[in-house]
């Protein structure tokens, strides 16, 4: 007999067999997309993105993270929208949040030099991470730093600074804080302790000395 009124019944039968036909052809090709997205990204230059986040769904991909200048967004999404087999992209990308104060810390200890606080660049924090190894190549370097916008002017060459100062001391401890930098360890000898001190008079351009023990 015919029933017109229950055509629905059989659709119950098609749905499991439709959801799994959908999952098996868009699971790889959602793979493929978040693969190619990350690419591009990757082909990019380090100050972009911050925190990349990829996201897809089918052919389409949405973008979040932290954008280190204004014309990231258009730049990362121009990237990952030539990958072929997308077909739209959206960024939801923040601008990286400034810090206050702006700090930066560097510390030796033993075998270990762990440099800490913001740098306002993934490229800043990459020569950051150059300088302390230079400096101690001995040395394990443990990289605590997050993006943070803000820096000063001649935020890296106070940093550089800061780096070689805690290098010359047993527990070596600076410290820069908006500007205000500070100093503690142990000197090995006499005329390294003078050195020290008297480095803390000829600071760079944009410190001044809050603590020196």
């Amino acid at each position: 007999m015919h029933q017109p009124r229950k055509w629905w019944v059989g659709l119950l039968a098609l749905a499991p067999l439709w959801a799994v036909a959908t999952g098996v052809k868009t699971g790889p090709v959602e793979a493929d997309v978040t693969a190619k997205a990350r690419a591009a990204l990757a082909r990019m230059p380090v100050d972009v993105i911050d925190e990349p986040q990829v996201t897809v769904a089918g052919r389409d991909v949405t973008l979040a993270g932290y954008a280190f200048n204004p014309q990231s967004p258009l730049n990362a999404a121009k990237a990952i929208d030539d990958s072929f087999g997308v077909r739209l992209v959206e960024t939801e990308l923040r601008e990286l949040r400034p810090a206050k104060p702006y700090q930066f810390s560097a510390r030796r200890n033993a075998n270990q030099f762990l440099i800490d606080g913001h740098a306002p660049l993934q490229s800043a924090r990459e020569r950051i991470f150059a300088a302390a190894r230079a400096v101690a190549p001995d040395a394990t370097i443990v990289d605590g730093m997050s993006h943070a916008a803000g820096a000063p002017q001649g935020f890296e060459a106070q940093t550089r600074y800061a780096i070689g100062e805690a290098a010359r001391l047993i527990d070596g401890h600076a410290m820069i804080s908006d500007g205000a930098y500070a100093i503690s360890g142990e000197a090995r000898t006499f005329d390294a302790y003078d050195a020290a001190m008297a480095a803390t008079r000829g600071l760079p351009q944009g410190l001044r000395l809050a603590r020196a023990e």
